[in-house]
This record gives C-alpha cells, structure tokens and sequence, in this order.
C-alpha cells in the first residue's frame, strides 16, 4: 500500500478554477438584456442573494437582504432593469470574527419585458425583500394599417 502525502503548500485548484470562471462570465457574456446579471463578477460588495418565479401571471423576487431594515434598502427600476441597494452598518465595538459583510451591496439585473411595471409591490420581512410584478396580458400590440 503506498502512502499519498497532501501538499499543503499547493495552490487551491478551485480557487483558480473560479477565479477563471468570473473572469469567462465577465468578458463573454452579455452585460444587459434578457435576465441577465449587470454586475459581474459577483463579489461581496455585488452579492445579494436573488431568487425569481412565476405564480399566477405574477412575477416574484425575493433578495436576501439580512440586517437591513426598509430604510437600508432603496429599489429602483429604470427600463426594466431591477436595482436592489442595501447597506449594513457594523457592530461597535472590537470585533473578533467576522463572516458576514457589512457596507453597500447592490444588485442589478433586467426583468422580463411582459411585466407591468406600474404593478410593483415590495415587502421586507425577516430579513427577506419580496417584490411582486404582475405580468402584462398585452404582450403585443396590433397597429392598424392605413
């Protein structure tokens, strides 16, 4: 039986493997349009943890947003691009461990065309922001010809 000794001064392959990753997202992909992410890499001043589905003919979004009160969090929506801001203020004190981030943090991205942006609700609850879009019925509009 051999014995395989670990290399603890190797470099963490998986470090390099996402660093790569962020580096391919960011230059390959495209920066606006359809669902996509307008703010990559995603580092821990972007990072606001989103999720998005559909139940009936409404669009929800919920962005973890913990520590945030209502007024720490200012959402704004130009052209169907959604912008969630949240800003987390320190503890006072020394601290000894920190795992979370504190300061801005911010997410961008584009909302699907077929929502009506008039009919946007937002609700923060436990940490949690909640909005709501209800999507259009006119998906297109038929122009008469002359």
């Amino acid at each position: 039986m051999d014995i395989i000794r670990k290399n603890t001064t190797a470099k963490n392959n998986w470090l390099d493997f996402d660093n790569f990753k962020n580096q391919l997202l960011y230059h390959f992909l495209p920066q606006t349009g359809g669902w996509g992410v307008q703010n990559w890499p995603l580092t821990p001043e972007s990072w606001i943890a989103l999720n998005t589905y559909e139940k009936d003919g409404t669009l929800f979004v919920t962005a973890d947003v913990p520590g945030c009160t209502k007024d720490d969090v200012t959402v704004t929506l130009d052209n169907h691009t959604l912008k969630i801001v949240a800003t987390r203020e320190s503890h006072e004190g020394t601290m000894h461990r920190t795992e979370t981030y504190y300061g801005r943090q911010e997410r961008s991205f584009t909302l699907p065309s077929d929502i009506d942006v008039d009919s946007c609700s937002a609700e923060l609850t436990s940490g949690v922001l909640k909005l709501s879009f209800k999507k259009s019925s006119e998906n297109t509009k038929r122009i008469e010809v002359k």
